[in-house]
């Protein structure tokens, strides 16, 4: 009992004594230096890096994280750009410190404030960074929204990766068929109190620069005052392959970066920067405003499919196409200009050395099915080039212009010209020379009545003049429709090589392409079946006087002749078996000429 009356004593002393400590009034002064000012606040692109180190940063192209080893300022321009499917706008900082996008002035600076010098035992503020300038705007409301004309930025949308979205440039938009070139130099944006040295579009809508007549690419030069500047000189330009090349500007300020001096295949980073420029009669140079070089476009002549012959014709599909910034080869876009009036050629070649194409032996070319000359729309998938057959002399022929010298012959495609360049097709092509149809003899007309004047005839007898077992046909130019390919490597060139196909004697004498027609509007007679080799008689149903008499060639044997003269007759009241009376004049055309064929008169029909 005393024990424990003695503990609870002194648990009561322990509390006063540390009431009483409580209740003095003891004071202490602490005396801390002034802290020092605060740190710069944070760019952009200071932003962009620690967003990048914690892995927060997304490629909007792929959908996969950013490459935390892309992290210079290129690459965070590069960023901020969007996908590569068109050049977007480019970020700049403007004379007085703020972004310039597109030529606008955002108002918003490249680099933070200077923050607030640090109060007594406190750290300095940092500075605001643009994204903080941005977002106090963009709350507001009041702030334009750059990708949707007329519209404000929506004031709930201010998060980072809407900042981000905010700057970066549009995609360019895909071009829509038949639409018209954009005028060279439209709308075009200057930064004033600096140089500007602006490439110039040939087609706005689709963002395209580079000219599809040289494959050049043309520049404005602006001076500070944003007037164009006539004898400027230009050098160190973004990407080109000398960068100590000097470039003048003529009238309006323009000048051209040919073809051979852009970059072939350049990230985009490489091709945005900086130029100097020296105004004329100056001594200095001056930096530029940011500028950009496209990456040089490349075009190529192909065939879609194996070629084919049609009588006299040899038939082929190709295809242009274009590659542009290392990508896959694409069809060339239906909106730049000048597509219809573009020329593939077929050149004289050597087989062994297709490279070395002859451009003074040229074989004709025509284009679609209508065989015209002119109208090769070169961004079409689907067009049909025709190249002439060279014709074997023949008796009845004048010397043509294509006329065959017994020799073996090859050719090439060539396209004359686009983006300056004259890509030639790897193909090496043997020329199947055709021979022309042969005549008909051995006529005889049957009439309806006894007076020959009647303008219609029961029949005509005949056949076609190919000899005894064929001697007058060259049976070594009897090609089928198609070609033999094989592949041969010149100079690590790799060239399809085609060569035409003989039929053999077993198809070509029982192939009925021999064909005879009496045309007389609206009427036609014609032979059926049609002749062969092995069967060259033919007859004729009702033929009408003044007819005009073609001979044609449904398969690729012969040259057909449309008209070797019209079916006559000189007095009435013929005689049967008079050959003197009926006969068919020479029409002197086709570079032929016939001469007349007699028709023998007989009212008896043999074989009702």
């Amino acid at each position: 009992m005393i024990r424990t009356n003695h503990f609870k004593l002194l648990t009561i002393l322990r509390v006063v004594i540390v009431l009483l400590l409580c209740s003095c009034s003891n004071e202490l002064t602490i005396n801390m230096p002034k802290g020092p000012d605060g740190t710069p606040g944070a760019s952009a692109y200071e932003l962009w890096l620690q967003e990048l180190a914690e892995g927060k940063i997304q490629d909007v192209c792929s959908g996969t994280p950013w490459d935390k080893q892309k992290n210079t300022m290129y690459d965070f321009f590069e960023f901020l750009r969007g996908c590569e499917g068109r050049d977007g706008d480019i970020p700049a900082i403007g004379p007085n410190g703020n972004w310039i996008i597109g030529g606008t002035d955002t108002g918003i600076p490249a680099r933070g404030e200077t923050g607030e010098p640090g109060k007594d035992g406190a750290p300095g503020r940092d500075g605001k960074s643009a994204y903080d300038l941005w977002k106090a705007k963009a709350e507001t409301g009041t702030m334009d929204d750059p990708h949707n004309q007329g519209q404000k930025w929506p004031a709930n949308e201010v998060g980072i990766d809407d900042f981000w979205r905010y700057l970066r440039g549009d995609d360019g938009k895909d071009g829509q068929p038949g639409g018209n070139t954009g005028q060279p130099g439209a709308n075009i944006d200057t930064i004033a109190g600096v140089p500007n040295v602006i490439p110039r579009y040939v087609n706005q809508l689709n963002n395209e620069f580079v000219r599809w007549e040289d494959g050049g690419v043309g520049y404005t030069v602006f001076d500070d005052n944003s007037n164009p500047a006539v004898g400027a000189i230009v050098k160190g330009l973004p990407g080109v392959k000398d960068p100590n090349k000097e470039y003048t500007s003529v009238t309006g300020g323009f000048l051209l970066v040919p073809k051979e001096d852009l970059p072939d295949v350049k990230p985009l980073a490489e091709r945005r920067g900086t130029a100097q420029v020296m105004y004329a009669d100056e001594s200095e140079w001056k930096e530029s405003a940011t500028t950009y070089v496209p990456n040089r476009i490349h075009v190529k002549l192909s065939l879609k499919v194996d070629p084919v012959i049609d009588g006299v014709y040899m038939i082929f599909s190709p295809i242009v196409e274009r590659k542009t910034d290392g990508g896959d080869w694409q069809t060339i876009p239906n909106y730049l200009g000048e597509l219809e009036s573009q020329s593939i050629i077929a050149y004289e070649v050597a087989k062994s050395g297709p490279a070395s194409y002859l451009p003074t032996t040229p074989y004709k070319v025509t284009y679609g099915t209508s065989h015209t000359q002119t109208g090769l729309n070169i961004s079409s998938d689907n067009i049909q080039l025709n190249v002439n057959r060279l014709r074997k002399a023949a008796t009845y022929l004048t010397d043509p212009a294509d006329k065959w010298d017994g020799n073996e012959h090859y050719f090439t495609l060539v396209l004359d010209g686009y983006y300056g360049e004259q890509p030639q097709a790897p193909v090496v092509i043997q020329m199947p020379p055709v021979q022309a149809m042969p005549v008909i003899t051995n006529l005889t007309a049957y009439v309806y009545v006894s007076d020959a004047v009647a303008k219609n005839f029961r029949v005509i007898d005949g056949e076609f003049d190919i000899g005894i077992d064929g001697a007058k046909i060259d049976k070594d130019l009897l090609f089928n429709n198609n070609f033999s390919k094989q592949t041969e490597t010149v100079n690590d060139v790799e060239y399809a090589c085609y060569s035409p196909v003989k039929d053999t004697p077993e198809v070509y004498n029982v192939a009925e392409q021999l064909t005879v027609s009496f045309v007389h509007t609206p009427n036609e007679a014609h032979n059926s079946p049609r002749g062969s080799m092995s069967s060259p008689a033919f007859r004729l149903t009702t033929p009408y006087l003044d007819a005009r008499v073609a001979l044609t060639c449904t398969g690729s044997y012969f040259y057909s002749l449309n008209s070797i003269g019209h079916f006559r007759i000189t007095t009435p009241g013929n005689v049967p078996g008079d050959s003197n009376t009926l006969y068919i004049e020479d029409s002197n055309s086709y570079d032929a000429v016939f001469e007349d064929i007699p028709v023998t008169y007989n009212s008896v029909l043999p074989n009702p």
